[in-house]
C-alpha cells in the first residue's frame, strides 16, 4: 500500500526532479554544504568552526532520530500554519544544519547564505507504507482511516526515487 505524502524542504529543483528524495545523511550533506559554501565565498575558518559545531550539537539521539530518514506529512496543513514549516523552507540544509546559523550570532555569514541556496520546494510523493518507522503507523492508520484529523508525520527510512515523486512546486504561502 502506498501513501500520497508531502515533504518540504529548501532545494535546488533540478536535484529532486533528477534524483528523487535521499535519507539524511551528516556528512554528506556536510560535504555538500561546503562546497557550495566555499563557493559562495565563506572563509575556510568559518565553516570549519560551523561544521565542528553541527556535528558537537547533532550527535547522539539527536542524530540517531534524523540519520538515514525522510520526514514527511501526510496532509499540508502544517505547511500553511503560520508556525508550521517556514524554517525549512526559509534555509537549505534542512532543520539540522540551520539551528546553530539561527540561533549563534557569530554564524550570522552562514544563516545569510544557507537563506540564499534553492527555492523552498513542496515535494509530493508516493511512499509505501511498510518503510515508514514502526511506531508511526498506528498513528498513520488512524489519521489515514479518518479517525484523527491532526496533521500526521511520517518517517521513512528508505530514498525516494525520481519515478515517486508526484509533483515539485514552489512553495508560496500567499497563493
Amino acid at each position: 500500500m502506498r501513501v500520497k505524502a508531502y515533504h518540504c524542504t529548501r532545494a535546488i529543483g533540478g536535484d529532486i526532479a533528477s534524483s528523487g528524495l535521499k535519507k539524511f545523511d551528516l556528512e554528506e550533506r556536510i560535504q555538500y554544504l561546503d562546497g557550495v559554501l566555499m563557493a559562495n565565498g565563506l572563509s575556510r575558518g568559518l565553516l570549519d568552526d560551523y561544521f565542528s559545531e553541527v556535528r558537537r550539537f547533532i550527535c547522539g539521539q539527536n542524530l540517531r532520530g534524523r540519520e538515514g530518514k525522510i520526514c514527511f506529512c501526510l496532509n499540508r496543513a502544517l505547511f500553511e500554519d503560520d508556525d508550521g514549516c517556514d524554517k525549512l523552507f526559509r534555509y537549505f540544509g534542512g532543520e539540522a544544519l540551520y539551528k546553530l546559523a539561527e540561533h549563534v550570532p557569530k554564524f550570522g555569514e552562514v544563516r545569510e547564505a544557507l537563506e540564499a541556496i534553492g527555492e523552498p520546494l513542496v515535494v509530493t510523493a508516493s511512499i509505501p507504507l511498510n518503510t515508514m518507522l514502526p511506531f508511526q503507523l498506528g498513528r498513520v492508520r488512524r489519521y489515514l482511516s479518518g479517525d484523527s484529523s491532526e496533521c500526521c508525520e511520517a518517517f521513512i527510512n528508505v530514498d525516494v526515487p525520481p519515478s515517486d515523486i508526484m509533483e515539485i512546486e514552489v512553495f508560496d504561502k500567499n497563493l
